[in-house]
This record gives C-alpha cells, structure tokens and sequence, in this order.
C-alpha cells in the first residue's frame, strides 16, 4: 500500500501539467455562475457597493456560503472563508487585513479563535515595494493596540526566534476593553513565516515541513480553528491547508499501515481530490502550478525521509 502511494505522488511534470490543468477547468466552470444569486458559487455579497473597498484583491472573494461573518455589526462582511477538511480539521483562509479591515480582522479572531488559538501569516508586510498586508500587530509592550470600534484592546506578551522554520512567534493578548475578567481574555500565538515568496514556493523543503510540525505543537486540539492568511488568501494560504491535512493524515497512516485511510481509496488522487475540495469552499486555493508542484513533492518527500512507522 504504502509503495503505491508513494508512486501517486512521484509524478511527471506532464502529468502535474494536466491535474493543474483540471483544476483550473473546474475553478472556471464554478466562476461561470459566480455572479448568479441563487448558484452554490455566488460571490455576490462581496460584490456589494459597501464592501468592495474591504477586498484586498477585486478578484479574490469569499464564496457566499463559506464566508465568515462578522459578530454584532452592522456590515458583517470579511473577505474569508471557513475551510474544513474531511478528517475534522478546520481553518479559516484570509487576505491580509488593510488598514481599513484591522478591527474586522480582530473581531473575527475574538469571536472564531478559541484561548490559545493560532495565526499563521504567510506573506511579508511588503513584497517589491508593494504593500501585502497591514501590520496589524504590536510589537512591544508598551505598543498595546486598541480597537475601539470593537472594543478589543491587543498587547504584546512576549516574542521568540524559531530557529528550525525562521519564524518569528508572538504570543498575543486579546481582551474585551473595560473587563478585567478572565474569561473575556484570550491569548493569541502569532507565526510568521516570511520566506515563502507570493505565486511562489520555498526553495527549501524542511523548513516548510518544520513549520507543519511547529503549528502541529502549539495547536492544543486537532479541531480547533486555525486562521492562516497570506496576502490574497489563496495561494500560499492554501497551499499551507493541503500540506497540513496531509502530513497529518499520512502520519496516521505510517503510523498504521493496516489502517484503510479515508484519502487512500483504490484509484483516487487524494492530492488533487483535497485541492479541489478546498477551491469549492475559496476561490483560486493553491494559485500556482508551482504550488501544486510544491504539494506532490513534499508528500513524496515526508514518505521517503519520515519512516517511523
């Protein structure tokens, strides 16, 4: 079992062509009805007058149906989307905020995150002299960002070096403005990840691998929400979601070869089956050939170097 898999995984690079060719087939075909209220695909609550200046990116939208919405306002519009996947994991996939949607952002992961929950950011501040995401965060102590139009207040706890994955770690605290009890505060690790270039892929394989790991140890429940985000929300980001799913589910697997897997069915490509999965809950998930490329190889290359099973 495990050589077969192992043997979907190692394909040609025509024969990635042609899946990465598929995928993009079926992502047309879903935007064709995009702008039909009544279709599965409707993005129109992101085409309202009111909200298009909330989109980092025109043509980067949340689905209707998969949105999150916004708690207690008047305009509950964010561009992002609940992502689930088949064995209970769970994220949301977000653009990075623009100044303008910092305390949408905020009151999101108020009401979405659990205590202790988890914010991967997967894009540089700015890329090429072009603004990818608004810093959104404090950086010292005496640097607590208040929101008052969601009346959160964020404070810098602490920050450390993760030498492994050359990410920065913040641990954040979020609190309700003029509470002081325990139950309305909840502490926010923040990963950064910088060295993953936009439409791009590392150049390096373990870290990527290492940074799985790292969300994996500071994640306390595999069904707890994590919100990732780059800078569209799609590329990066869900190329981040697919590995994540997959280490995790091919992990079980080595751990338990007799295991049947719900992934591993008789001539399924689970790859591309999880790909396309998650492009019906956001729009353009994993953006680049590169990307998918990306994916086959490092399911290839955690079988071949993680033979603990």
């Amino acid at each position: 079992m495990e050589t077969s898999i192992t043997t979907s995984f190692n394909l040609s690079y025509e024969a990635l062509r042609e899946k990465f060719a598929r995928l993009q087939l079926l992502e047309k075909q879903r935007k064709k009805t995009s702008l039909t209220p009544s279709s599965p695909w409707s993005i129109m609550d992101s085409q309202e007058t009111r909200n298009l200046s909330r989109n980092r990116y025109y043509d980067i939208v949340p689905y209707d149906k998969c949105r999150v919405k916004l708690v207690d306002q008047e305009n509950d519009y964010i561009n992002a989307s609940y992502v689930f996947l088949p064995n209970g994991q769970k994220y949301i996939a977000a653009q990075g905020p623009l100044q303008s949607t910092i305390s949408h952002f905020w009151s999101m992961i108020w009401h979405e995150l659990d205590n202790n929950g988890i914010i991967l950011m997967l894009t540089k501040a700015e890329e090429q002299g072009i603004e990818k995401c608004a810093k959104y965060w404090p950086e010292e102590k005496q640097e607590a960002l208040i929101i008052t139009e969601v009346s959160l207040k964020v404070e810098f706890v602490e920050v450390k070096y993760e030498e492994k994955t050359e990410s920065i770690i913040r641990h954040l605290r979020l609190s309700k403005l003029g509470e002081n009890k325990s139950e309305l505060v909840k502490h926010i690790f923040h990963v950064y990840f910088g060295n993953w270039p936009d439409h791009s892929v590392p150049q390096d394989l373990q870290p990527i691998m290492d940074l799985i790991s790292l969300i994996t140890n500071i994640r306390k429940k595999k069904d707890d929400i994590i919100l990732v985000h780059c800078s569209a929300g799609c590329g990066r980001t869900g190329t981040f979601i697919v590995l994540d799913y997959l280490i995790s589910t091919l992990s079980e697997f080595k751990n338990d070869s007799s295991k049947k897997n719900h992934i591993f069915d008789d001539d399924k490509d689970p790859i591309f089956d999880v790909i396309n999965h998650i492009r019906e809950q956001r729009m353009v998930m994993v953006q680049s050939f590169s990307q998918l490329e990306l994916i086959y190889k490092m399911a290839e290359y955690f079988l071949n170097h993680n033979n603990h099973s």
